[in-house]
């Protein structure tokens, strides 16, 4: 799918602004976040840590110019936070994530970007637990597994080169 394509489904399908392409790569650590029917405050804080890094990568990558200004990132979030999205709202933005990261190889991959992307996930679905007591392989719940392995794929990972 070509960036245009990307963009227009963004806009128009789902009425995101064109500069939120920029912050696409955080729907799946918010799709992540909301596998367990809930947000929980470690989550959101990880969540912002990912955006503010993410935010001064671009900055750099640009050489010093705001990409994404601190209110667009607020925003961003807080359309997806503040209740819970659609499901298949999340699954669609997730799909459009991984096709602009697939499709932006010297921006994320070149960088260890996608790395980082898995790395906060997994610190996501360790951060916090839906229901205790839970059984020793219950700590991350079904659902969020599935969706950190979807990922892990999509981004060209294997099991051996995501450890």
């Amino acid at each position: 799918m070509s960036l245009q394509h990307i963009v227009d489904e963004l806009v128009h399908s789902h009425q995101l602004a064109e500069h939120d392409l920029y912050l696409l790569n955080l729907v799946p650590i918010i799709e992540l976040m909301w596998a367990d029917g809930k947000v929980q405050p470690a989550e959101t804080s990880l969540l912002y840590e990912y955006a503010i890094s993410w935010v001064a990568h671009l900055s750099s990558e640009a050489g010093g110019e705001v990409i994404v200004s601190a209110e667009d990132v607020n925003r961003f979030i807080l359309r997806f936070l503040e209740q819970r999205p659609d499901p298949a709202l999340l699954a669609r933005l997730s799909e459009l994530a991984l096709e602009w990261l697939n499709a932006s190889p010297g921006l994320i991959r070149n960088n260890g970007r996608d790395r980082e992307l898995i790395d906060y996930c997994l610190d996501i679905t360790a951060a916090a637990v839906a229901n205790y007591p839970y059984e020793k392989r219950e700590r991350i719940v079904a659902a969020e597994k599935t969706l950190l392995l979807k990922l892990i794929q999509e981004l060209g990972y294997s099991a051996h080169r995501a450890a």
